[in-house]
């Protein structure tokens, strides 16, 4: 069943992008950017990923990104949707809210969260984003907190770095543990086409009562974008969010299915 509604979600963000494309030309309003994705990373417990994100503008400042996705572990495939509601008040700064539902393919477990998240562009190669919020797990009633912070930096018009890093606490009777991410990785936008190529390392840390040995990957990114700017300088109103996926690092470890 996930399978199918990530999939039908899929084809009608790409719909949408393509029947509103020739409109967004001679308006700021409507669609924006569509990006695709797909993501496979090698260490001892390999995951796949496949996700759409869609941007739409609702008014000159303010918009709607929608992410849709799948993500395969060794141990189950996971799928989500969420949501961001967003200002752009000024060129550099990009903030709102955030939710998402994922749900376990044949398994009675559902997560879903909610924060806030904001990006903010620190003069003309740097931009800092930033993102905090709580969640659950049913049915085992696994409630947790997480924040996350990175930084990407242009070193061209079509090279950049990046680091982010995503802690949460997950405190019950049941499961007691923190977790702690961090992500580096390089990207490239193939100049004079919407081609995105990203490759970085991991490194996943789980501490506490329930923790678990730390592990470290690598994985390679290809995507396209559709419609904006995908060049490393691009602006905020170009730049998506990332989806809220706290229980990543759990997922892998078949902790809460």
């Amino acid at each position: 069943m996930v399978n199918h509604c990530i999939a039908a979600l899929a084809a009608s963000s790409l719909s949408i992008a393509l029947a509103t494309g020739a409109a967004h030309a001679q308006s700021n309003l409507g669609f924006n950017t569509l990006h695709l994705d797909a993501t496979a990373s090698d260490d001892d417990r390999p995951a796949r990923e496949a996700m759409v994100r869609l941007d739409i503008a609702i008014t000159g400042h303010h918009g709607l990104q929608g992410d849709v996705g799948l993500a395969d572990y060794d141990s189950g495939t996971v799928g989500y949707i969420g949501g961001h509601l967003y200002m752009v008040p000024t060129e550099g700064q990009k903030y709102g809210l955030f939710a998402l539902v994922e749900d376990v393919d044949d398994e009675a477990v559902t997560s879903a969260q909610i924060g806030i998240e904001g990006l903010f562009s620190l003069g003309d190669h740097a931009v800092l984003d930033a993102r905090a919020g709580l969640g659950r797990v049913d049915p085992s009633g696994l409630d947790y907190i997480f924040a996350g912070i990175g930084l990407d930096y242009a070193l061209s018009d079509a090279v950049s770095v990046s680091g982010h890093l995503t802690v949460a606490d997950y405190e019950e009777t049941a499961f007691a543990a923190r977790s702690a991410g961090l992500t580096l990785a390089a990207r490239y936008a193939v100049p004079g086409s919407g081609a995105v190529l990203t490759a970085g390392l991991r490194h996943d840390r789980l501490t506490g009562r329930d923790g678990a040995p730390d592990e470290t990957g690598a994985f390679l990114t290809v995507g396209w974008q559709i419609g904006g700017d995908n060049g490393a300088r691009r602006g905020l109103r170009d730049r998506p969010f990332r989806p809220a996926r706290p229980l990543d690092s759990l997922w892998r470890r078949d902790l809460v299915f």
